[in-house]
């Protein structure tokens, strides 16, 4: 018995290294060249040559339409705003600083230097024209004038009276041919009532002149048709 299992186990220890020994010979050669391999320097190969251009992609979709800006303002606060193609509004913020707060007041400066003394009653004289009037002052060789223009009849002229027109004292009117002169405020004709000062008359007609020298003789005239 024991015999018999003897045998059978060397049988089945053959088979078993029937079927194992190819297998560890192939392992072994995988093994050698997997270290032949791996102890070979790596060599960069040669550039290949281009490849053929590939096909044309298909068109992309259209893009959305753009948006710019249409105009600039400034906001209350001092931002900036944008207004935009679409009707949009876009705050940039803020660009112009409101108002600091008020600084302190700064220290009074040195008095200046005393002005010169003004002209007095003392510095004056009167001067006069025919149609204007003064006064001068001078003091050393500093001299100043002052003139006014003298009212004349031209400053109250008031040209022909007229119904219904109000007259100040002093204007002067012309009325029938005769110049007058107002007293008081009035609406009244001069020659009626207190208003009115008659300051020149009207004057007579003048007598007739001489007869002038006569005349050439004209031509004769045409004989009228009888009927």
């Amino acid at each position: 018995m024991q015999q018999l299992e003897e045998t059978l186990g060397r049988e089945i220890a053959d088979i078993i290294k029937g079927h194992v020994a190819p297998w560890q010979e192939r392992i072994g050669q995988l093994e050698k060249r997997i270290i032949e391999l791996e102890a070979r320097k790596t060599e960069k190969g040669e550039r290949g040559e281009p490849g053929p251009s590939g096909a044309n992609g298909a068109d992309g979709k259209d893009g959305a339409a753009g948006v710019g800006i249409s105009g600039v303002m400034l906001g209350r606060d001092g931002e900036l705003i944008l207004s935009k193609t679409d009707g949009s509004l876009h705050n940039v913020g803020i660009v112009v600083g409101r108002d600091g707060a008020a600084g302190l007041p700064g220290q009074d400066g040195k008095d200046g230097t005393p002005g010169r003394d003004g002209f007095g009653f003392d510095d004056m004289e009167p001067i006069e024209e025919p149609l204007r009037f003064g006064c001068r002052f001078i003091r050393g060789g500093d001299v100043k004038e002052f003139w006014w223009n003298k009212a004349t009849l031209a400053d109250f002229d008031h040209e022909n009276f007229r119904e219904g027109n109000a007259y100040p004292r002093g204007a002067v009117v012309s009325s029938e041919g005769g110049l007058w002169i107002c007293k008081e405020e009035t609406k009244q004709r001069p020659g009626i009532g207190k208003a009115w000062r008659l300051a020149v008359k009207r004057g007579k007609d003048g007598r007739d002149g001489k007869d002038g020298v006569r005349g050439e003789r004209g031509p004769a005239g045409q004989n009228a048709a009888v009927y």
